[in-house]
């Protein structure tokens, strides 16, 4: 470490691409005074104060069950597929993503206060740019590529 760097602290964000049987994405649209406004977020979240030595599984249960309701049904990957980062609204709020991915099986979607509605959005590389941005477009970006180079190696 040069004797100018300086630790850094950033929030750490778990975030689901939850797909259909049609290959689509769960994007929740968010909310218009948020950092994401005009734009679609992903399900899941920060690790909260209190969470830090809990199971990432039971974290990622718990931003589902807040951001897409209870009666979702859904199977969860729990090897994490990609990593990014975005800055917040206010500069110092910078957030540390990882993206699992997870199964959707049924369920009334019932979105949170923190989005305004939702919508399934095809997983294709010329598509996401116009419903995601920053952190979270990189994440799918990553996912996707990771998917072609797992059909390779089959």
């Amino acid at each position: 470490m040069s004797p100018t760097s300086v630790p850094d602290r950033y929030f750490v964000s778990l975030k689901v691409a939850l797909i259909n049987p049609n290959n689509e994405v769960l994007g929740l649209k968010a909310r218009e005074d948020g950092a994401l406004s005009g734009f679609y977020d992903l399900p899941g979240g920060r690790i909260n104060a209190d969470e830090f030595m809990a199971r990432y599984e039971d974290l990622i249960t718990r931003e589902l069950k807040e951001e897409v309701g209870e009666r979702v049904q859904w199977t969860l990957d729990n090897h994490p597929l990609a990593l990014d980062w975005y800055l917040g609204i206010r500069p110092e709020n910078r957030y540390v993503l990882i993206l699992f991915r997870a199964a959707f099986h049924g369920g009334e979607i019932q979105v949170s206060d923190e989005h305004t509605g939702w919508k399934w959005i095809p997983l294709d590389a010329q598509v996401l740019p116009a419903y995601f941005t920053s952190g979270h477009l990189q994440l799918l970006r990553k996912f996707l590529h990771m998917q072609k180079l797992m059909k390779k190696i089959q």
